[in-house]
């Protein structure tokens, strides 16, 4: 049996922003506003970006303004938190479910 090629996924950059948010930050919930995004308060979400939106899955985006408007409202804290994405395919798999990259 052959070895399958997979093809690399390409990054985009992470935008600019002045709130400390870059590919892999948690953001938790600090209101129950965001319970009807199925994110319940206290809840930690990763976020990444899919080359014109901040996501965090399928269904979950912002623009950074947008998102950044949201965390100085109080809506969303960004943690000190981050996933490891040194590792090219945990990285990819980032890519794939989190940001919806293909």
């Amino acid at each position: 049996m052959e070895n399958e090629t997979v093809a690399e996924i390409e990054i985009p950059e992470f935008p600019k922003n002045d709130v400390d948010l870059v590919r892999g930050s948690l953001i938790v919930a600090l209101t129950d506003r965001t319970s009807y995004l199925g994110v319940k308060k206290g809840e930690e979400i990763p976020i990444g970006f899919d080359g014109e939106y901040i996501r965090c899955g399928p269904h979950l985006t912002w623009d950074i303004k947008g998102l950044a408007k949201e965390i100085a409202g109080g809506i969303w804290r960004v943690t000190n938190k981050r996933i490891d994405l040194s590792d090219e395919e945990i990285s990819q798999q980032f890519a794939e479910v989190v940001e919806q990259v293909k």
